[in-house]
């Protein structure tokens, strides 16, 4: 799965999801405007989580980060 971290109302970005989308890639966009709500790390079952609003994601399942002008908040 690829994490896309850009800016709200980001025009390039929109037409690489569009792309990623055509091709049926999985992928995550963090848009700036967005933030993480939850972490989960636990090293004794290598379980690693983030949580974006109620969507839960493992860290495990991210192959790819394509960043663009935004940021990750907690």
């Amino acid at each position: 799965m690829i994490l896309l971290i850009s800016l709200d109302n980001d025009t390039v970005t929109d037409t690489i999801c569009n792309w990623l989308a055509l091709q049926n890639k999985k992928f995550i966009r963090i848009n700036s405007s967005q933030s993480i709500t939850g972490i989960h790390f636990d090293f004794n079952t290598s379980s690693h989580f983030i949580s974006i609003n109620e969507n839960k994601f493992s860290l495990k399942d991210i192959t790819s980060v394509f960043y663009r002008n935004g940021n990750i908040t907690f």
